[in-house]
């Protein structure tokens, strides 16, 4: 989507990159959420999705915990129980979490938490590699397109 100029009006729903967004409404509130890349932009805030943007917390730090366990926990906790979960930005706001006291020392424990996920997510692709390799193999067994068989013993 792409818009020549934006009006005054419009400009206050305009994202900017590393901003944070998360879905208020639906069964999955608590656990849909996206960092905004360069690649999604130009792009708008709609109704019913939050932003999160801080120039004084360091905005990874701020996703680890939204992508948190604790944060769908407390979503659980506060969002209504109707036909469609909501949350509202109030309940957002209220959330608790611990800031260190520096940005610098924000970042650095994002970056820690952010190379523990990436090696999370090499290993668990890994794992999924060997898997279909495995069942691959057991499918050439069983039908028998593969043969075991035990080598000879020599008499000594």
């Amino acid at each position: 989507m792409y818009w020549p100029k934006i009006s005054i009006d419009i400009k206050i729903y305009e994202l900017k990159e590393k901003d944070v967004v998360i879905s208020m409404d639906g069964s999955l509130v608590g656990k849909s959420f996206a960092q905004i890349k360069k690649s999604d932009l130009p792009a708008l805030l709609v109704q019913r999705v939050a932003r999160l943007r801080s120039y004084n917390i360091d905005i990874n730090y701020l996703k680890k915990w939204i992508c948190s366990n604790y944060f769908t926990s407390y979503c659980n906790s506060t969002r209504t129980v109707t036909a469609i979960p909501h949350i509202s930005p109030d309940d957002i706001k209220k959330f608790n979490f611990l800031l260190p006291p520096t940005k610098t020392e924000q970042t650095a424990i994002a970056k820690v938490l952010t190379e523990i996920d990436d090696e999370i997510e090499a290993l668990e692709q890994r794992r999924n590699k060997l898997t279909n390799l495995k069942q691959g193999m057991m499918q050439q067994l069983l039908t028998g397109k593969i043969r075991l068989i035990k080598p000879k013993q020599h008499k000594e």
